[in-house]
């Protein structure tokens, strides 16, 4: 203790100051790279997608499955897998949607639109994408085959993986 005294009272006072400089040097700096890793912390937040999917269910219209992205950054979609009676289809390839079209019953003749994502497609904020539809005109709907397309679709369980431009990984299911 009585050197602690002596070491104190041998210091100048520039060199109380020095120290005093330094200290407070050390928590500015702290201080600085906590705010920074609150501000990235708060800037992914604010751009962070948030995909939903949403089937149409009315018979009269387009029977069809849209993918929304009503968060406030783009979505970059990576994959999107469907299952309908425990079997696995991919928006991969076409072929992959065929199968699934002849799953839901639906004739080859009739005509539908579909989103083939052969790597990663990008949803901006507030705004949709159409995976898969099967329009009509008003001359020639058909009301009973929408009826039966729109229950099997409604089955549908659809699984969409995808990330944001901070490279955060998400996924998605409905």
């Amino acid at each position: 203790m009585e050197q602690l005294v002596l070491l104190l009272n041998s210091l100048s006072l520039s060199a109380v100051t020095a120290f005093t400089s330094l200290l407070v040097a050390i928590c500015a700096m702290f201080i600085t790279f906590w705010q920074a890793h609150l501000s990235r912390k708060h800037n992914k937040l604010s751009v962070k997608p948030h995909i939903a999917v949403h089937k149409v269910a009315i018979t009269g219209k387009t029977p069809e499955i849209r993918i929304i992205n009503k968060g406030v950054g783009p979505a970059f979609i990576n994959s999107i897998n469907l299952n309908y009676n425990n079997e696995f289809f991919s928006f991969r390839d076409i072929e992959s949607i065929e199968r699934l079209l002849l799953k839901l019953g639906y004739p080859k003749t009739n005509f539908y639109r579909a989103l083939i994502v052969p790597s990663i497609i990008s949803v901006a904020a507030n705004s949709e994408v159409e995976l898969l539809a099967f329009p009509t005109s008003d001359k020639d709907t058909n009301f009973e085959l929408n009826k039966k397309l729109i229950k099997k679709l409604i089955n549908v369980k659809i699984n969409i993986e995808y990330s944001c431009i901070y490279e955060g990984k998400y996924s998605t299911s409905s």
